[in-house]
C-alpha cells in the first residue's frame, strides 16, 4: 500500500511543480463583470444558449470553465452581499460570532478558533521547528427577505461539500444562493439595473421550482416565509485542490485528516474513535447554528429542514437523496416524503436533457444512469455512519429539523483517478440536481402534508412494561478547579527517525495552580502542498502507568489514536484529543513511520475538554413511545390494551386489530386464537411477537430463528415469486423513484428499521460484526404446517426464512413482520443517550399496510 501511494504522490508532485495555473472559473466582483457575465456565479453550460443535450436552466452569458476557487467564492459572496442587501448576508464565523455561538457586532469580539483546522502548508516555519498551517475562515450565507421579521420564518441549512474532494454540494449551493436572491430581488423591485429582471430566467413571479412549476410557490413568496443558510464546512480540503494546481487533488478530510461528516454527536450508537466535535469546524458551525436558530417551547433548537451535499463516485443512479437515520414521528416522515418526493419529481423533469440520465421508467437495460432515487442511507448507498452531519441537523440533539443528506454522482476521487475533474456537462448537472434538492425543501416544507395514519378500522396495541434507562454521568471539571487556567502550551517539536518519533512532556495539575479540561494535539507531516505519504502512519497519545498492577515501569498506556479512515487521500495531518488528563508523564508517538518522514506536532492544553464527550447523558427508551406518538396521526383510531384486560374483560374484542410488539404473552394466546377465527380479529405480531404462533397453535414452537443483519429489512421475494410488490401488503412500497437495497440474492430489500439511533452497532473499533440488527423469522419449513393459509410476502437471510407475511386463520388474519420495531439496546457505546425507535418510511408503510383491517 505503501508502494502505491509512494507513486502517486511522486505523480502529484511532477503534475504539482509543472502544471499552469488553474482557469479562472470566472466570477464576476463588480458591475462591469457582472455586465460581461450575466451573473456573479455563471453556469457551466451559460454559454451554449439552451442548445440540444445542454441545460436549459444555466445561467448567465459565460460558461464556467473550472471549479469555484476559494478566493473567488470570497469575492464573489461580498458582491452577492452589495448586489442584494435586503435578501444576502455573509458571515464569516471568527469575525461575526463569540466562542458560544452568539452573534457580535465587533468583529473583536470575535471567536478566533472559529477557523479551519488549517492546510498544513510545504516549508518548515521560520524556526525550523515544525510546519506551519493555513487556516481558513469558515463562511456562512442567509437568505430571507429582510423586510419581513424573521420570528415565524422557518428556518433551513444546506452545508456544501463538507467533504472537500465532493465538490458538487458548493457548485450548485452558491449558484442557488444567487438564484434565490435575484428572484427575491426582481420580484420585490429591489434589483439594481444591471440586473436583467426582464429575462425569463429572472422574471417576477418566479416559481421556485423551475422544472415543475404547477407545484411551486413563487421565490418571493418563500422568501417572506424562511430563512435559508449555506455554510462552507470544509474550506481546508477545498484549498488543497487548489495547491496542487492540475491534479486537483482536493481533499475529503480537513488539514487534520478528520472526516468532518463523522465528527458530529450522534444520538443511539456512537463510535467514540471519531471523538464527535474535535475538530474547530463542526464545533464552530454547530454551535453557531445552535445559538442563532428557532427554539421550541424549552429552549431547545427547533429548525425545520436541512439538506447535506454530498458526491459519490458513479452508481446506477445519477443522485441519490437519502432519508436520514433517526427516530422519526410519523409527522416529520410524511415532511420528509412530501420532500423527497416532490425533488424526485422536479429533477426528473430537469435533468432530462442530459444524454447520460435516464428516466426512473427506462427498461434495465438501459446503460445509462437514473436522475435520482431516493430512500434510506443503507438502501441507496449500502451503509449509514455514525457522526453525520444530516443526521445531527435531524436529531433531537441537533438543530430537530428535517434532516436529508444528498448523494451525488461523477464528484469523488474517481473522476481522473487522483481527484476530481471539471467536466462541465456533469459539473451543470450537479448545479441542476443540486438546485432542485434545495429549492424543493423549501417548497414543500412551506406547504400543508398529509399526517394521517389510516388503517380502516379500530386498532389496539398491548402495552409491554419495561424500558432501557440510564441516569445522567457527566464527565465534567470539578467545580474547585473551574477558576483555574490551564497550563501553558507546548510550542512545536519535530518527531523524526532521530527521536524514534517520540515526545515526552508532563502534564501539570492543581498542586501547580493549574487544571486542564483537555489536550488536543495536532500533527503535521512533512508535505507538498498538503499531500503527503504520512497517511499510512499513527499518532498515539500516551501516558505512564501509575497504578498498582502495571507490569514495568516503561509501560505506557494509549489514551487516544489518530483514527485514520482511509490513506487513500494522502492527508498531511492527523490529530489526538484527551480530556481531563491526570498530572504526570504523558507522551506522542508515531507508529508506522518511514525513516524519511518527518512530523510536527504541538500539546495545545484548553480549559474545556479537548472533545465534549459528554461521559453518558440520561435517558429512558421504550418502542412503546412509538405508539404513543403514533396516536394522534392515527384514524379510526389507535388505544393501548393491557394483557390483564384482554385476560378479564371483553372491551378489547370490538377491536378490528390488536398488535403485540417483540414480546411473546402466553397466557393471553388461547383468547387471541378465538378472537382471530370466531371474530375475524386481525392479529399482527411484530419482531419476537412472531414467537406468539407457538403457543397460539399456529405453528409448531421449533418454527423460529432470530438472525442479526446490518439493519432491519424485509426483503420482497418469496421462495414461489421472485418479486411481490403486487400484494396487498406492499401496498405503496414500490413507489416511483424509490431505491431497493441491493445484498447478493436478496435485490428487492426495503429497510425497515434504522440501527443507530437504537443503540445498535454499525462498527467497532476492534473490528467486530458490524451485523447487529436482530430479524425474527419463521422458517420454510414451520411455515408450511401452519394451521391456516399462508401467504408469503418477504423474507429476510433468504426465501426460507419469512418475516412478512399473512396466515388465514378460520376468519380472520395472523399477519408477521419480524423486523419492525425491536427494543433500543444499552450493548453499545451510546454517551449521547438512546432514540426509543427507529422506523423507516417502508417501516412505517409495512405497518399500516398490515394494520389496515375491517372486519
Amino acid at each position: 500500500m505503501r508502494r502505491i501511494l509512494v507513486a502517486s504522490l511522486a505523480a502529484i508532485m511532477l503534475l504539482a511543480t509543472t502544471s499552469t495555473p488553474a482557469l479562472s472559473t470566472p466570477v464576476a466582483g463588480s458591475e462591469a463583470e457582472y455586465t460581461g457575465l450575466g451573473r456573479i456565479f455563471p453556469d457551466p453550460h451559460a454559454c451554449n444558449g439552451g442548445t440540444p443535450a445542454t441545460s436549459p436552466y444555466a445561467k448567465g452569458l459565460v460558461c464556467a470553465t473550472d471549479f469555484i476557487q476559494f478566493a473567488e467564492l470570497e469575492k464573489g459572496l461580498a458582491f452577492l452581499e452589495e448586489t442584494f442587501p435586503r435578501f444576502v448576508e455573509v458571515y464569516q464565523l471568527d469575525k461575526d460570532f463569540n466562542c458560544q455561538g452568539k452573534p457580535v457586532d465587533n468583529p473583536d469580539a470575535g471567536c478566533p478558533e472559529f477557523r479551519s483546522a488549517g492546510l498544513p502548508n510545504t516549508l518548515p516555519d521560520d524556526q525550523g521547528t515544525g510546519f506551519s498551517r493555513d487556516r481558513r475562515p469558515l463562511y456562512m450565507v442567509r437568505i430571507t427577505d429582510e423586510s419581513v421579521p424573521n420570528k415565524d420564518k422557518k428556518h433551513f441549512v444546506f452545508p456544501l461539500s463538507i467533504h472537500g474532494i465532493e465538490r458538487a454540494g458548493v457548485e450548485g449551493g452558491t449558484r442557488a444562493a444567487e438564484d434565490l436572491a435575484t428572484w427575491g430581488a426582481c420580484e420585490a423591485k429591489k434589483a439594481p439595473d444591471y440586473v436583467d429582471c426582464a429575462h425569463e430566467d429572472n422574471a417576477a413571479p418566479h416559481p421556485l421550482l423551475e422544472a415543475t412549476p404547477k407545484r411551486s410557490l413563487t421565490a418571493g413568496t418563500v422568501l417572506k416565509r424562511s430563512v435559508t443558510y449555506m455554510i462552507y464546512p470544509n474550506p481546508d480540503g477545498w484549498v488543497r485542490g487548489e495547491k496542487t494546481e492540475g491534479a486537483q487533488w482536493f481533499q475529503r478530510y480537513n488539514g487534520n485528516g478528520v472526516d468532518l461528516n463523522r465528527d458530529w454527536p450522534e444520538q443511539g450508537y456512537t463510535f467514540r474513535p471519531y471523538t464527535p466535535w474535535s475538530e474547530p469546524e463542526t464545533r464552530s458551525f454547530g454551535r453557531v447554528l445552535q445559538q442563532i436558530g428557532p427554539t421550541d417551547e424549552r429552549g431547545k433548537p427547533k429548525w425545520t429542514g436541512g439538506i447535506d451535499l454530498h458526491g459519490q463516485l458513479a452508481d446506477r443512479a445519477f443522485s441519490f437523496t437519502l432519508i436520514g437515520g433517526s427516530e422519526r414521528p410519523f409527522d416529520k416522515n410524511q415532511r420528509v416524503l412530501q420532500t423527497v418526493k416532490g425533488a424526485w419529481a422536479d429533477a426528473e423533469a430537469r435533468l432530462a436533457y442530459s444524454p447520460i440520465i435516464k428516466p426512473n421508467d427506462a427498461p434495465g437495460d438501459d446503460p445509462r444512469m437514473y436522475g435520482v432515487q431516493w430512500g434510506t442511507i443503507w438502501d441507496t448507498i449500502a451503509y449509514t455512519v455514525t457522526g453525520a452531519l444530516g443526521n445531527w441537523i435531524d436529531s433531537p440533539i441537533g438543530l430537530n429539523a428535517d434532516g436529508i443528506d444528498n448523494e451525488m454522482s461523477l464528484s469523488h476521487v474517481s473522476n481522473c483517478g487522483i481527484g476530481t475533474c471539471f467536466d462541465p456537462d456533469v459539473e451543470q448537472l450537479h448545479v441542476d440536481g443540486n438546485k432542485s434538492l434545495i429549492y424543493s425543501m423549501l417548497n414543500y416544507s412551506l406547504k400543508p402534508e398529509n399526517t394521517r395514519f389510516r388503517t380502516q378500522g379500530r386498532v389496539g396495541y398491548v402495552f409491554n412494561r419495561g424500558a432501557v434507562k440510564a441516569k445522567t454521568d457527566r464527565t465534567t471539571i470539578p467545580p474547585r478547579f473551574a477558576n483555574l487556567p490551564p497550563q501553558e502550551d507546548i510550542p512545536s517539536f519535530l518527531l523524526n527517525s532521530q527521536n524514534e518519533f517520540i515526545q515526552e512532556f508532563r502534564v501539570k495539575g492543581p498542586d501547580d495552580g493549574v487544571h486542564n479540561g483537555g489536550i488536543i494535539v495536532p500533527i503535521t507531516c512533512s508535505n507538498l502542498q498538503g499531500v503527503s505519504n504520512c497517511a499510512l502512519s499513527e499518532a498515539h497519545l500516551e501516558r505512564r502507568s501509575t497504578g498498582p498492577h502495571r507490569d514495568s515501569a516503561d509501560e505506557w498506556e494509549t489514551v487516544n489514536s489518530y483514527f485514520n479512515q482511509s490513506p487513500i487521500y494522502v492527508q498531511a495531518g492527523q490529530a489526538l484529543h484527551a480530556n481531563l488528563p491526570t498530572p504526570g508523564r504523558w507522551r506522542v508517538r508515531i507508529q508506522g513511520a518511514a525513516p524519511t518522514d518527518i512530523f510536527s506536532a504541538e500539546v495545545d492544553f484548553t480549559k474545556e475538554k479537548g472533545w465534549p464527550d459528554p461521559g453518558q447523558i440520561g435517558y429512558r427508551a421504550t418502542n412503546m413511545k412509538f405508539w404513543k406518538d403514533l396516536k394522534p396521526f392515527a384514524k379510526p383510531g389507535l388505544r393501548k390494551v393491557r394483557q390483564s384486560e384482554i385476560l378479564t374483560s371483553n372491551r378489547w374484542k370490538k377491536l378490528d386489530t390488536i398488535v403485540i410488539t417483540n414480546k411473546v404473552y402466553p397466557r393471553i394466546a388461547r383468547k387471541l386464537r378465538k378472537w382471530v377465527a370466531k371474530k375475524d380479529g386481525n392479529l399482527v405480531l411484530t419482531d419476537k411477537a412472531l414467537k406468539m404462533l407457538a403457543p397460539m397453535g399456529v405453528v409448531p414452537k421449533d418454527s423460529f430463528e432470530v438472525g442479526k443483519a446490518y439493519a432491519g429489512y424485509v426483503n420482497f421475494a418469496s421462495a414461489k415469486k421472485e418479486v411481490t410488490y403486487d400484494d396487498p401488503l406492499a401496498r405503496k412500497i414500490n413507489q416511483p423513484g424509490a431505491a431497493e437495497g441491493q445484498s447478493g440474492d436478496e435485490v428487492h430489500r426495503r429497510q425497515t428499521y434504522e440501527p443507530v439511533p437504537l443503540g445498535i452497532a454499525i462498527q467497532t473499533a476492534d473490528g467486530g460484526d458490524a451485523n447487529n440488527s436482530p430479524i425474527w423469522t419463521v422458517t420454510g419449513a414451520g411455515w408450511k404446517k401452519a394451521k391456516g393459509k399462508q401467504r408469503t410476502v418477504g423474507t429476510s437471510g433468504g426465501t426460507a426464512k419469512i418475516s412478512y407475511g399473512e396466515i388465514k386463520f378460520f376468519g380472520g388474519r395472523i399477519r408477521i413482520l419480524g423486523a419492525l420495531l425491536p427494543m433500543p439496546t444499552d450493548k453499545f457505546d451510546h454517551p449521547f443517550g438512546l432514540a426509543d425507535y427507529g422506523l423507516t418510511y417502508s417501516g412505517y408503510q409495512m405497518l399500516q399496510n398490515a394494520l389496515t383491517w375491517s372486519r
